[in-house]
């Protein structure tokens, strides 16, 4: 087997190959998590997929289980404790990757020192990470066990790779595997896109012939450009041609369907299009345990139920302090419903008109900063899913509450 590695050749390709070359059977071509999927299947150590929301979910009990209130993670697991679940697993999988096997250092300080408590931890098994599935491969090749591999092609800068990738690389050239780094290929000769190809290099670059091999389009405008790369795109057979689409272009998009061409595919951008966001994101923020990061995209939306004075307030609450219902969170809410009185008051308002109004606002607010969340396991009911369409067919018609309040503030 010739096998094809790269760091960042994950994921579907087309052609299936890193240098131009027909694809082939028996010539994968993998990043790391297809690498390393091939050489467990080969060495029969493939084993179920963990979920990374239940590797999270583990790893939050193992946390709650050794939280004394003075680990270095006590303070943030009070506030969120799945964030700081999931933050510190990302610590301990990048350890892994760096060659821990979750072992006590001497005089490493307290929060390796607990990393490795709860490692020994005698819960559920998190499931192994990239790092951990390395450790596994080294002791079964370590054993004298061969694989159906003949050479491995390195795309990325072996230099480059993380330590146990480069011991994984060492081992594998070791058991008699050919190891060689892919050079990209380089054309030669005297044309004029070999040429331009030197001069991207660095290399010394020979004059422009004009032979055709490099063509240049220039227009007074996009509109008369996309016409001239569509006519010039129907002159042909362009069966082999591949378009390299940077930000895109709509007259393009346009020319190329009048001339009955594919088109590149471009999606203008609109300021409306953060609405089409609200109800995934609305729907989002009730599950339990709250994902700080859920809400923040949430506030951060350029339109959204909230006024913007509010939305900028909690989210500088968040950024100071992840989770809700903190000290940060607190005063939010104090500084809106002071800011809003003094707007209020300022209009000629008396104290029970503001009174009414700072009510009514509170409770539009909360709606969607602090409602009722609902475990996954137990799913949304139906009728909290049709208050919060409801609420924003509400706000995305004209009405509510808050409606009069962001006209007059933003």
């Amino acid at each position: 087997m010739h096998v094809v590695f790269g760091w960042k050749l994950d994921g579907p390709c087309h052609p299936q190959t890193a240098n131009g070359s027909s694809a082939a059977i028996g010539q994968p071509v993998v990043g790391p998590s297809g690498f390393l999927n091939l050489l467990e299947s080969a060495l029969g150590l493939v084993g179920p997929n963990t979920p990374a929301a239940v590797r999270i979910a583990r790893y939050q009990g193992r946390l709650r289980s050794h939280d004394d209130g003075s680990r270095f993670y006590s303070g943030s697991f009070v506030r969120d404790a799945w964030a700081t679940a999931k933050h510190i697993l990302a610590w301990r999988d990048e350890l892994y990757a760096s060659g821990w096997q979750g072992q006590q250092i001497e005089s490493a300080g307290p929060r390796l020192e607990t990393m490795a408590s709860l490692e020994m931890a005698g819960s559920q098994p998190l499931g192994s990470c990239p790092g951990e599935r390395i450790h596994a491969i080294l002791e079964v090749l370590t054993n004298g066990h061969d694989l159906p591999v003949e050479t491995i092609d390195v795309v990325s800068s072996e230099e480059r790779l993380p330590l146990m990738w480069r011991r994984l690389l060492a081992r594998l050239r070791a058991s008699g595997i050919t190891i060689r780094a892919l050079e990209p290929s380089v054309n030669t000769g005297d044309s004029d896109l070999v040429a331009i190809q030197c001069a991207l290099r660095g290399d010394k670059a020979e004059k422009f012939v004009g032979d055709g091999s490099l063509v240049i389009l220039d227009a007074d405008d996009e509109w008369q450009a996309a016409d001239a790369v569509a006519a010039w795109l129907s002159s042909g057979d362009n069966r082999e041609t591949v378009i390299v689409r940077g930000n895109g272009c709509p007259a393009l998009d346009a020319a190329c369907r009048r001339l009955g061409l594919p088109r590149p595919g471009w999606t203008e951008t609109s300021p409306q299009r953060s609405a089409l966001q609200v109800l995934p994101l609305a729907l989002e923020i009730l599950w339990d345990p709250l994902e700080p990061a859920r809400i923040l995209e949430f506030l951060s939306l350029p339109r959204s139920p909230l006024p913007p004075f509010v939305s900028r307030r909690f989210v500088r609450a968040l950024m100071d302090e992840p989770g809700i219902g903190g000290e940060r969170w607190i005063e939010a809410w104090q500084d809106c419903i002071r800011d809003l009185t003094g707007w209020r008051r300022a209009d000629g308002l008396d104290d029970a008109a503001i009174e009414s109004e700072i009510r009514k606002a509170q409770d539009e607010w909360k709606f969607w900063l602090e409602p009722q969340r609902f475990r996954r396991s137990d799913g949304i009911p139906v009728q909290r899913v049709q208050d919060v369409c409801h609420r924003i067919a509400q706000w995305s018609g004209g009405g509510g509450v808050h409606n009069a309040i962001e006209t007059t503030f933003s």
